[in-house]
């Protein structure tokens, strides 16, 4: 089998020998379209032939070089044939087809151009395909929208005085000695222009008013220091410290015994049932005018200048807002502490070790009942029996849901009884009805 054969076409073109760069002349390029020689006058220079390589041949394929004699479409046809594993018999080389006369060098330019153009194809003639679409309808309904050429006014002329003179002259046929005479005229029959006075300001019923508001501001002030200095200074009775309220307030002076007696002696104080009277003492103040008065101290002061024989850690523990005063209960008027403590324990300690001797130091205000007769004899075989007769100590007992202890004589008649309502209020009273209303009358106290 024959080696496959490589087209003309795909054959590498020869290098050019000559590698200096070549010049085209319209002489060249006549000879080139004609086949005729060129005149000895004009060197033959051909044109430059490009050098592009041709592609690299497929693999393990050996390109034959093409013989004059094979055109392309039996090289083609034998390399398809080759491929499908046939053999195709060679056809022979067609006639070659005769070259054009070659024009005669005494052709002019203008010749060969119009040659040239008649053998040019003509331009085909411009179809409907080939013109721009026309602008669509505008749509139904809708009136096609025209621009109107817009009209330019003229600029307004510019009126001033030396125009409307010379209109005025040139339509009036005016002269200038009657000109003269209107401009005469104008100027007497123009209005004077006269300058207007100020309206006077009449000050006198402002003055009036002024000396009026005077005279009466001045004689407010002097009624008034007239009826404030008349009449009696209003005294003003400072309001006793107190944890609850009182109907009566007493003051009482002195120091340690003086004090428990005008204490003991306010059971002579005339309160109806449940009735409380407060005692306090005073104290020296000084007042921004350097006037001293006399306030009312609270009930720490009255019970730290009783000196009562109480144990120390009670009294350290006993604050100033405290109170002390007298209470009517069971048709009875006796004294009664309310102390503002700081530590529930302490003055509780101190309590229980005050119960040995507390009803002796506050007999003056807590006596002993008197004693009672003997329960008398049934019959006259009947011996006296005498009164059963109880130990004085205190004994722990509830009232209105407060824990007490309650000191009671041998007949266990009430003597004493003390208690807390809180942790910070201890108070001491007689009995159990006067302890009732101090709990009560405290607990309003601080309700409101």
């Amino acid at each position: 089998m024959d080696d496959p054969v490589v087209p003309k076409d795909d054959a590498p073109s020869p290098v050019q020998e000559d590698s200096k760069p070549a010049f085209r002349t319209y002489a060249s390029d006549v000879a080139h379209l004609t086949g005729k020689p060129l005149p000895p006058n004009v060197k033959n220079t051909p044109a430059p032939v490009p050098t592009t390589p041709a592609p690299p041949p497929p693999a393990k394929i050996i390109p034959k070089a093409p013989t004059t004699e094979e055109s392309r479409e039996a090289v083609l046809e034998r390399l398809r044939a080759k491929a499908a594993g046939k053999t195709v018999a060679v056809p022979a080389a067609p006639d070659p087809v005769p070259a054009p006369p070659a024009p005669s060098t005494a052709e002019t330019r203008e010749e060969v151009l119009k040659r040239l153009q008649k053998n040019a194809a003509p331009r085909p003639a411009p179809t409907a395909s080939m013109r721009p679409p026309a602008p669509p309808p505008p749509p139904v309904g809708i009136p096609p929208v025209t621009k109107k050429p817009e009209v330019v006014q003229a600029p307004a002329a510019v009126h001033t005085y030396k125009s409307d003179f010379s209109e005025k002259a040139k339509t009036e046929r005016a002269t200038p000695i009657s000109i003269l005479a209107a401009e005469q005229n104008a100027r007497g029959t123009a209005l004077q222009p006269h300058q207007l006075k100020a309206p006077k300001k009449n000050y006198v019923p402002m003055i009036a008013g002024a000396v009026a508001l005077l005279i009466a501001g001045g004689a407010s002030i002097y009624f008034s220091v007239l009826f404030v200095t008349g009449r009696p200074p209003i005294i003003v009775a400072p309001s006793v410290p107190s944890l609850i309220f009182a109907d009566v307030h007493r003051e009482l002076k002195g120091t340690g015994f003086e004090l428990q007696q005008g204490l003991s002696e306010l059971r002579n104080e005339n309160l109806p049932e449940g009735g409380v009277a407060v005692a306090y003492v005073t104290y020296a103040s000084t007042t921004g005018k350097n006037t001293t008065v006399m306030l009312p101290a609270e009930g720490g002061a009255l019970i730290s200048g009783m000196g009562l024989s109480a144990p120390e850690i009670l009294l350290r523990n006993v604050e100033p807002q405290s109170t002390v005063g007298v209470v009517r209960a069971d048709a009875e008027t006796h004294p009664f502490f309310m102390f503002r403590v700081a530590s529930y324990e302490r003055t509780f300690a101190g309590m229980l070790q005050w119960e040995s001797t507390i009803a002796r130091d506050l007999s003056r205000f807590y006596p002993d009942y008197p004693e009672e007769a003997p329960l008398g004899t049934s019959t006259a075989t009947s011996t006296q029996r005498a009164p059963i007769r109880m130990p004085r100590i205190f004994i722990d007992a509830v009232i209105d849901n407060h824990d007490v202890r309650v000191l009671k004589d041998e007949q266990g008649r009430q003597l004493m009884i003390y208690g807390y309502r809180d942790k910070e209020t201890l108070i001491i009273a007689r009995s159990e009805k006067a302890f009732s209303e101090l709990l009560a009358r405290l607990s309003s106290t601080r309700s409101n």
